[in-house]
């Protein structure tokens, strides 16, 4: 079984379980075409960079100027991409949140519009670390 990637956003806990494999290969190009060029360098590259004293994907995510300006490139690119941003939705498609602490977890499909209303950076965060979870290694830590 895979380990679940688990993070707190906005004071709630988050667990995603990486796509399978093969899921994660139809997923690849749309994604590539979704972060551009130099999103996709810098996800794919910024873990490696870590052990060389660069901030890792972690830190990456909790940075809320990074996450602002991938969402304006992010959004740029999906006007050209079938379905959009739609394709986030679809790799939150397992993770779960603990709406209240210490009961059980909830899918955040199953949420996903009341709990995202009018906060779409913790969306994107959530579905940044979703990809994460997917697409990159844990970092070291």
């Amino acid at each position: 079984m895979l380990k679940p990637h688990q993070y707190s956003i906005g004071g709630l806990n988050y667990a995603t379980t990486p796509l399978p494999a093969g899921e994660a290969l139809v997923f690849m190009p749309r994604i590539i075409r979704l972060l551009g060029k130099e999103l996709t360098a810098l996800w794919l590259m910024s873990d490696e960079k870590a052990s060389e004293g660069a901030r890792g994907i972690e830190a990456l995510l909790e940075d809320r100027e990074v996450m602002a300006r991938a969402i304006s490139t992010i959004s740029e690119n999906a006007v050209n991409e079938e379905g959009g941003l739609g394709i986030l939705r679809e790799i939150m498609r397992y993770t779960v949140v603990e709406l209240v602490a210490g009961e059980v977890p909830v899918k955040v499909l199953d949420v996903f519009d009341n709990h995202f209303a009018g906060d779409p950076l913790s969306m994107m965060s959530v579905a940044a670390h979703a990809l994460r979870s997917s697409f990159t290694r844990p970092s070291a830590g």
